[in-house]
């Protein structure tokens, strides 16, 4: 078969597969029209390939006539890739074993399935590449279980039961509409409304010991106010509406180093003769904002707002109790 047609077929056996695995069942009818097929007889070929040839489950039912999918298969990718592309694919799948829970054991099967075909050089230059990128970098444990059991009620949009346990805190159940991940710090933190306070809440992943379905509503993200912009408001960890203002003076060793983050998308920066800059941003925490000025002393110096202050002070109290 000439190259452009296996390429014709396997993106073909990909949108097929996508289909059956979005509506779950469909008529032979609604996958020709679905799949833009120009037969029928082609679907069934198609479908018999993937059970053939990919461990594809993919039953049929008598009664109401529909093809039902239970399981995908394994997929056959045939790809021309460059050398830069192979030690770019190497670097990400060691990147996503080290960052991704729900990956870890099927990045690092992978990785070994394709080390067999592409050049030794390759495939360590990639790897270590991708050790010096994460080695300094720890990541707090996550049950891959659970983080896939959210991923899944964010995709098809519906409500679970999680068991959580905040610091100080007996274990609570709650009900929740999932709506992303996203990753601070050395932590996964999920962003979910919790239907018992109508609220957008933040969730440390790891802290997360249950997961199930429940049969409340889910609750959308328009519903609760979320955005991706919500998320990017944290300072640290925690996001939210911007409700303060804070004005930081960083000294010139500091600033240096401090032009090459965006520590918030509010922040201002204001240069100074002596090298040093003013950073004023609006914040959702002055907590978290408290945490960074001691974690960056003395480099940092709080100007403004005097609660800032207050909460540093207390901060530095705390640290000197003998």
């Amino acid at each position: 078969m000439p190259r452009d047609m296996k390429s014709e077929r396997h993106a073909r056996l990909i949108a097929l597969t996508e289909i059956l695995e979005s509506v779950q069942q469909a008529s032979l009818d609604e996958l020709c029209r679905m799949g833009k097929y120009s037969s029928a007889r082609t679907v069934k070929e198609d479908i018999s390939y993937l059970r053939r040839y990919h461990k594809a489950v993919i039953d049929y039912d008598f009664r109401s006539n529909v093809y039902i999918i239970k399981y995908p298969g394994d997929f056959i990718v045939d790809l021309n890739i460059t050398r830069q592309e192979a030690g770019a694919l190497m670097s990400g799948l060691k990147i996503a074993s080290h960052f991704l829970p729900n990956m870890k054991t099927a990045a690092k099967s992978l990785r070994k399935k394709i080390d067999a075909y592409i050049p030794r050089d390759i495939s360590r230059d990639g790897e270590n590449l991708a050790r010096m990128a994460v080695i300094a970098v720890p990541v707090a444990k996550v049950n891959p279980k659970y983080f896939d059991q959210l991923l899944d009620a964010m995709r098809h949009k519906y409500a679970v039961i999680i068991r959580y346990k905040s610091p100080g805190h007996d274990a609570r159940r709650w009900a929740v509409s999932p709506y992303d991940f996203y990753f601070r710090g050395s932590s996964w933190y999920l962003a979910a409304c919790n239907h018992v306070f109508r609220s957008l809440t933040v969730y440390r992943a790891g802290r997360i010991s249950g997961v199930r379905p429940c049969d409340e509503e889910y609750i959308s993200p328009a519903e609760s106010g979320y955005s991706e912009e919500y998320i990017s408001s944290a300072w640290y960890v925690t996001p939210g509406k911007a409700r303060h203002r804070i004005s930081l003076h960083v000294s010139a060793y500091l600033a240096e180093s401090l032009s090459e983050v965006e520590l918030h998308p509010t922040q201002r920066i204001e240069e100074r003769e002596d090298g040093s800059v003013i950073l004023t941003a609006e914040v959702p925490s002055l907590e978290e904002a408290a945490r960074w000025v001691m974690a960056s002393a003395p480099g940092v110096r709080v100007i403004e707002p005097e609660e800032l202050k207050d909460i540093v002070r207390e901060y530095c109290r705390e640290l000197l109790m003998t």
